[in-house]
């Protein structure tokens, strides 16, 4: 079963932080529905929609903060409503 996880990324301007989100989730079986970054006063912001197993966003998450935490960015996980 799968449903759409948002993944949301912020901190200090840095042009492969998409490059290491995407790398991160390279093991986790899923599919990317949406992305956007924004650059803008020194700060990137990337959010990244995606469809996975629901079971994996806690590893997702933790994997992505061991990753993402040397270059000082935040992330969190929303996992998606099912529609009903």
């Amino acid at each position: 079963m799968k449903r759409q996880a948002l993944i949301l990324a912020s901190g200090p301007l840095n042009p492969s932080g998409d490059t290491l989100i995407f790398q991160v989730l390279s093991p986790f079986v899923h599919e990317v529905v949406e992305k956007q970054r924004i650059d803008i006063a020194g700060h990137s912001i990337i959010a990244v929609l995606i469809n996975c197993d629901p079971s994996h966003a806690p590893a997702i998450l933790k994997d992505l903060q061991d990753a993402m935490r040397p270059l000082d960015f935040d992330i969190a996980i929303e996992l998606q409503e099912d529609e009903k």
